[in-house]
């Protein structure tokens, strides 16, 4: 193909219609950790789930939206999906906080951990043999089965500072890498996340944050868009001193 082809529109929201409500948070983290005050950010976490927008509610569309030819491969069109919006506070991701922080939080989740290491302690080591399973999806569903079963733990970085899903602003995770400095190509000030394309909703260590409305055991409440880009996640960062300035990618 010697032309370029055309982009897919996979988003579109307004920020006044919050119809979904996440849990709050099981810690105030700010109030144990009064320096989090310094790094903390709203995001606009997007709830897609499966469904055509009404015309009334989509209002004007901003620009035509032509059919590319090709898209490549089916996990880079995302499934029609109905938009919940609801803004939520994150706090920055723990590698990029400073070091007496991050071992602040690490003895405080420690902390946490103190009685449950006691009983399962005087309970004696479990014997049990691993199991073994005929395919990923059967580990995945045992893992998924054992952690509903375990009590809850509060981690910073699974319940206190990172919202799952497709969201608007935020913050980065670097889950799968170092922390890396996103900076604007035309004049080096640093981009924050614009819009995070994720592969699911929530995930196991995520559950916390899983809308009131919603059900954990529905696929289309946890992988509701369908899109797979990177190697799970990807960000599209913008500049904020000028944004005709080029946008930068990054995958996760």
């Amino acid at each position: 193909m010697s032309e370029p082809a055309d982009s897919i529109a996979a988003e579109q929201s307004w920020r006044t219609r919050m119809s979904r409500s996440t849990p709050p948070r099981p810690v105030d983290i700010e109030a144990v950790f009064r320096a989090l005050t310094a790094h903390r950010r709203t995001a606009t976490r997007l709830h897609p789930r499966p469904g055509v927008p009404r015309a009334e509610d989509v209002g004007t569309v901003l620009t035509p939206q032509p059919e590319p030819p090709v898209a490549g491969r089916v996990e880079c069109v995302p499934t029609p999906c109905v938009l919940h919006p609801e803004q939520v506070v994150e706090h920055q991701y723990l590698g990029l906080l400073g070091d007496d922080l991050q071992e602040q939080i690490a003895e405080w989740e420690e902390s946490l951990l103190g009685d449950e290491d006691a009983d399962d302690t005087e309970d004696g080591p479990d014997s049990t043999a691993p199991a073994s399973y005929a395919s990923y999806a059967e580990y995945e569903a045992a893992t998924a089965a054992a952690r509903a079963a375990e009590p809850d733990e509060i981690d910073y970085m699974s319940d206190l500072s990172l919202a799952p899903g497709w969201k608007v602003g935020g913050y980065a995770s670097w889950h799968l890498t170092d922390p890396a400095p996103v900076d604007c190509p035309r004049c080096a000030t640093s981009m924050p996340p614009l819009l995070t394309v994720d592969t699911g909703e929530c995930d196991g260590g995520s559950r916390s944050w899983l809308p009131l409305e919603d059900d954990a055991d529905d696929p289309g409440v946890i992988d509701p868009v369908g899109t797979y880009l990177g190697r799970g996640q990807m960000r599209i960062h913008i500049c904020p001193t000028d944004p005709t300035h080029p946008h930068r990618l990054t995958f996760q």
